[in-house]
């Protein structure tokens, strides 16, 4: 079954909840797009499908994205008034749906899914095809430049570095010796808090000296 994110463990749900919740937008003459168009090899990174509607008059009612070679999806976001469902070929997920759901004509809808991006390419290319109310379909598969062109996630990005982690033990080190540190500042104020208190009895010992002197003068 294919996951849908809770927003507790996803926080691009957020983003996309405030995408839908803006969308449909009116937007000029334009193509899917997939957000982010750049990223690393072999992360795991949260993609935003953009699906404009731009024949007129008739709805944009279903969109199918076909998932390339060596990308695993692991989930998708919740789109109200959308359903999602999955296509897998050897327990590969190979065909992404939204459908249920109306773009009406000059709007958008913005669909969110998770996956890990493949190595050893430099670039995914989205090929997709997007379904009218009027029975229609529109292939997105061309080149760029061309009238339908596929979305492309250029896999030019620097993932981070691990060896990075390996400087939390010192730091974590450092911060264990805090409670040493901590005894020592308890200790001076103590003593110090002890020295006030033995001068303030000494002073309050002298003053009832003094009454008492001359209570009895």
């Amino acid at each position: 079954m294919l996951n849908v994110f809770a927003a507790v463990r996803r926080p691009v749900v957020v983003f996309l909840a405030l995408a839908a919740a803006l969308a449909p937008l009116t937007v000029a003459s334009a193509h899917i797009v997939i957000w982010p168009p750049h990223s690393a090899p072999g992360v795991f990174e949260h993609y935003i499908v953009y699906v404009p509607a731009e024949k007129p008059g008739t709805p944009s009612v279903e969109l199918r994205l076909f998932i390339p070679p060596g990308v695993v999806v692991d989930g998708t976001a919740e789109m109200p008034g959308w359903r999602v469902s999955a296509e897998k070929t050897a327990g590969r997920i190979t065909v992404l749906s939204w459908s249920g759901g109306r773009v009406p004509p000059d709007r958008y809808a913005a669909f969110g899914f998770a996956a890990r991006n493949p190595t050893g390419v430099r670039a995914i290319t989205w090929q997709a095809v997007q379904l009218y109310g009027d029975g229609t379909a529109v292939v997105w598969a061309g080149a760029a430049g061309t009238a339908r062109p596929a979305a492309v996630t250029l896999l030019d990005a620097v993932p981070a570095d691990p060896r990075a982690l390996a400087s939390a033990p010192s730091n974590l080190s450092t911060l264990a010796s805090a409670p040493s540190n901590l005894s020592t500042l308890t200790l001076v104020a103590l003593v110090v808090g002890a020295v006030g208190l033995v001068c303030g009895l000494s002073s309050l010992g002298v003053l009832l000296v003094v009454l008492r002197h001359r209570l009895l003068s």
